[in-house]
Parts: C-alpha cells; structure tokens; sequence
C-alpha cells in the first residue's frame, strides 16, 4: 500500500509541476495534494506544520494567480470587462 501511495503521490507532484506551466491545472494546489499523499505513507515522514505552512503558501499562490492579472489590467487601463475577462480566462 505504501508503494501504491508513494507512486501516486510523486505523480501528483508532477502534475502540480506540470500545472505551473500549464494554465488548466491549479499547480501548486495539486503539489500539496501530492504531499498530503506522500505524507500518508510512512516511507516519508513529514509533520503537520510543514503540511499547515505548505497549505497556506499553495492557497496564497492559487489566490494570487486570480488576483494578479486584473489588477495589472486595471492599472494598465483596461476595462472592467478585461479585469472580468482575466480572471475568467
């Protein structure tokens, strides 16, 4: 079972990896996916407060990827339907 987890964890952390890139997949949310995981296996140990503080800058980053561009599209003079635009697309 801990083999089954390790493999499917490292895959999830590749998918995160993956999804930095890639604009469909929510990277860094799917990473943390991958290392809750990992941390079910006990193959490798990790605690709870690198999985709190990992959790915090994963959320902090998937935020900020909504955020960031309609605020650059706002201040670079584009319209409300921009900002709209970018947070959708």
């Amino acid at each position: 079972m801990n083999i089954f987890l390790l493999i499917i964890g490292f895959l999830f952390v590749l998918l995160g990896i993956a999804g930095s890139i890639l604009p469909v997949l929510p990277g860094p949310l799917t990473s943390w996916f991958g290392l809750l995981i990992l941390h079910l296996t006990s193959i490798v140990p990790m605690n709870y407060t690198f999985l709190g503080i990992t959790l915090t800058v994963a959320i902090l980053i998937w935020v900020l990827d909504y955020i960031i561009p309609a605020i650059g599209t706002k201040r670079f003079g584009g319209s409300k339907y921009g900002e709209y635009g970018t947070t959708i697309g």
